[in-house]
């Protein structure tokens, strides 16, 4: 009995590890979807366009609040709502399902670039507990599922056969790239490495040319359809982006933070991942030139400033920089026995870092960090037991008032408008002007919860948070409800 199981785990240890490991990676995504997390601001501006438009068409024009997202995925979320309402969890199951299939689309993937068990192990324990795969599986934004379409289409275009193509096949692929634009903008960036990899085989295979046709055709409509105040306000903002001289360290350390983020042990593999990046820049087989190339085009589209790569904006190359890390362990010692004892103890090591893990021995605070992003529903609550319609003025920075009237309609808590002041907090000028008259109507109104559904961009250099810093040490106190929400209670 014993004999035979030595015998099944020594035949099948590898993939009772890697179904563990993945396991693992699906609780964690389970985990953050169901968890509670509240719509936080960037969510808000995008859900403020499914909630004052109606239809479908509203999805083929410009976004309202500055907002970009796919047709695909508007259109997917969209028929949810329809079916399931507007709540929470549908609105986020999209990039939740996208999440769960991406752990098996990145196993492929990993068998693709590495050549070894234990590299493989790594690669996929780094991936299942990466914190900003978990954290965008449960946010309503499009960026987990960039995640998986960039992941399957690189896994697509490597088993393209340029020799045999036709001009049906290639416009067959024209149109599939098309769709594929449509669902996940950044496969466009596949579709330049894979045309730039068939023309270096063949610059004479004319029918490469007709692939690229019609997915740019409709790229210049989208980029075309912008106005030149949506153009310029998103290039400001994401400035760091776009790389140039005068921004390249800032690109370089704002990308690093953000990969990093509640993720400090990482820090001490990056010197593996800038050596794994050197590796693959001589690889030459066919996946690792595809993707080469389409970095290059991903530069190209930054330099330009047609695309910015920062932050969440790309998240979609979180796997290939978890690839890159294990990239220098990615090798076999010519003696069997010390690579037997070598893979084994690299692959024991990471077996107890994933169990410590899912324990929550290891990185225990993840779900929180997750959770406690923005807490505007408990705001609410606070102000339904102790708001006095009698004395109280609620007032509210003007970008958060649709997060405010969404969970108040959740809640149903029914407040007459002019019972709420909209000031906007970022500009000193107008708030020092609100202040004004605010102490001319002190007597009729004593009492003012200032509310910050989401401090985002607050700056603590603005004269409305200093001032607000400065009320809370003499006649008030501030709530904290999580790193992004604060409600102030104040009397005048």
């Amino acid at each position: 009995m014993i004999d035979d199981i030595k015998t099944f785990l020594k035949k099948y240890w590898y993939f009772i590890l890697m179904g563990f490991i993945m396991g693992v990676g699906a609780c964690y995504r389970i985990e953050s979807y169901f968890i509670g997390r509240q719509i936080w601001h960037d969510e808000a501006m995008l859900l403020e366009n499914f909630i004052f438009n109606d239809g479908f068409f509203w999805i083929f024009r410009p976004l309202k609040c500055f907002q970009m997202a796919p047709f695909g995925y508007l259109f997917a979320v969209k028929i949810l709502t329809i079916f399931f309402g507007m709540g929470d969890f549908v609105l986020r199951f999209v990039p939740f399902l996208a999440s769960l299939i991406s752990i098996p689309v990145f196993y492929m993937l990993s068998k693709k670039f590495l050549n070894t068990k234990h590299t493989i192990i790594f690669a996929n324990v780094l991936f299942c507990t990466n914190f900003l795969l978990a954290r965008y599986a449960s946010e309503f934004k499009q960026y987990g599922l960039d995640v998986l379409v960039f992941m399957a289409t690189l896994l697509w275009v490597q088993k393209i056969d340029i020799k045999s193509l036709n001009f049906y096949s290639a416009a067959s692929i024209s149109v599939i790239f098309s769709i594929l634009f449509f669902v996940s903008q950044p496969t466009v960036f596949l579709l330049f490495g894979f045309i730039c990899y068939g023309l270096l085989k063949n610059i004479k295979n004319y029918k490469l040319y007709v692939i690229p046709i019609l997915p740019l055709i409709f790229v210049i409509l989208y980029k075309m359809s912008f106005s030149p105040v949506f153009n310029e306000y998103m290039n400001d903002f994401w400035i760091l982006g776009f790389i140039a001289p005068n921004t390249f360290f800032g690109f370089i350390k704002n990308n690093l933070i953000f990969f990093l983020t509640q993720q400090n042990y990482l820090k001490f593999l990056l010197p593996f991942t800038a050596f794994g990046a050197f590796i693959f820049l001589f690889k030459t087989t066919k996946i690792h030139r595809i993707l080469l190339f389409s970095m290059f085009g991903m530069i190209i589209a930054s330099l330009l400033k047609c695309y910015p790569l920062s932050e969440r904006l790309i998240l979609y190359l979180i796997p290939f920089f978890i690839i890159f890390t294990v990239f220098p362990f990615d090798f076999k010692f010519k003696n069997k026995k010390i690579d037997s004892i070598v893979s084994t103890v690299i692959s024991i090591f990471l077996a107890l870092f994933i169990f410590l893990f899912q324990l929550k021995i290891l990185c225990p605070g993840r779900i929180d960090a997750i959770y406690n992003i923005s807490r505007p529903k408990d705001g609410i609550k606070v102000l339904m037991e102790y708001f006095e319609p009698k004395n109280d003025i609620i007032v509210l920075p003007n970008s958060g008032v649709f997060t405010f009237n969404y969970y108040s309609d959740v809640l149903n808590f029914n407040i007459d408008k002019d019972k709420i002041a909209i000031v906007n907090f970022y500009d000193d000028e107008e708030f020092k002007s609100w202040l004004s008259n605010v102490g001319e109507n002190s007597n009729k109104f004593p009492n003012y919860w200032i509310f910050i559904p989401d401090n985002y961009p607050m700056k603590n250099t603005l004269y409305s948070v200093l001032w607000l810093n400065e009320q809370k040490k003499k006649n008030g106190f501030r709530m904290h409800l999580s790193s992004r929400t604060i409600l102030y209670k104040i009397n005048f």
